[in-house]
Order: C-alpha cells, then sequence, then structure tokens
C-alpha cells in the first residue's frame, strides 16, 4: 500500500470525482443528510453517482478489535509503503522509496481471553455492531430548530422523520411549517 503526497493523489479517477463533489457542495446550502446524498447522487450530470446510506448493522465496533494489536510502533503520519505479509501480525513499512523496510510485529499485547489457554491465538476477532448512542446536544437541537424555517421541504420531513424530538421542541416553539 502506497500513501501519496496530499493533494496528489495516485489514482486521477478518484482525485476527479472528489473534486466534483466538493465544488457542488461549495455552491449549495446544506440542511440535512437527505441533501448531501441527493447532491452527490447528481453532481455527475452524464453518470449519476450510487449513494448507499449505511445503516445501523453497517457501524462495526473495530477499536475494540484493534485493542489487541500494538499500533503504536507505527508511524502512520510519516510513512511512504506499508507491505503487508502472511502473517497478521508482521507489518513492514518504510519512510521513502531509498529506504529500507522495517519490520514490526504489532502483536505485542498479550492478553488473556477468557475460556481459553492460549493466548498466542493467530485470529483475529469479529468486530460488533457498535452499540454506541450518539446524543445531540442541546446546542445543537437549538440550531436545527433555527434553520427549520428556511430548510426546503424535503429536509423538513427528513429532519422531522430523523429527529423526532427536536420537531417536537420546533412545534413546542410554534413555528409555523
Amino acid at each position: 500500500m502506497k500513501f501519496s503526497v496530499l493533494g496528489h493523489g495516485c489514482v486521477q479517477e478518484v482525485d476527479n470525482i472528489h473534486s466534483l463533489i466538493e465544488r457542488t457542495l461549495r455552491k449549495s446550502e446544506v440542511f440535512s443528510l437527505n441533501t448531501i446524498a441527493r447532491l452527490i447522487e447528481n453532481c455527475n450530470r452524464k453518470n449519476s453517482y450510487n449513494v448507499i446510506k449505511m445503516e445501523k448493522e453497517n457501524f462495526k465496533d473495530f477499536q475494540s478489535c484493534s485493542k489487541i494489536f500494538n499500533f503504536q510502533q507505527i508511524p502512520f503520519s510519516k510513512i511512504f509503503q506499508i507491505r503487508f505479509t502472511r502473517s497478521y501480525f508482521e507489518i513492514n513499512y518504510r519512510f521513502s522509496p531509498d529506504s529500507d523496510f522495517i519490520n514490526v510485529n504489532i502483536r505485542e499485547y498479550r492478553r488473556s481471553f477468557r475460556n481459553s489457554s492460549n493466548t498466542d491465538r493467530n485470529e483475529i476477532p469479529d468486530p460488533k455492531i457498535n452499540k454506541a448512542k450518539n446524543i445531540i446536544s442541546q446546542e445543537k437541537k437549538k440550531d436545527i430548530i433555527s434553520m427549520m424555517p428556511w430548510a426546503p421541504e424535503v429536509d423538513k420531513n427528513y429532519l422531522k422523520i430523523f429527529v423526532i424530538k427536536i420537531y417536537k421542541i420546533y412545534l413546542m416553539y410554534n413555528f409555523v411549517d
């Protein structure tokens, strides 16, 4: 896996798509995630993009799985290239095309697993569905309520469905639909 210099991607097609999306979003007012999805779908007039909306089951807790590895040994912000080996735990990296690869074993954390006598298992745990609840702050609720009168109808409907509690507060303040 090679990392390119910021702003100069190796894959021009991807850079072109990102540039097109950024140009479209820069010219538009965004009131909800639905607006962003609509803008991305329609920003390329020749070939419209397919936006896949993620469901709750799509959000996995990879952080808890990564805690059994020692990733602190790898300076990700400075590396030029990473080379993975057949072993999950051996990683090679280098800082420039001229430098030699540095070999690192990220399996330094020795944790004991319940119901297991072997702590050096050669398997990576499956990530579970992330069950963390995102709570909207009072400030954010006030911001959304204050922008509702100017939002397009489609976005108002989205906000009503997606943020029911906010809409109840919105009605309490007697804003006219």
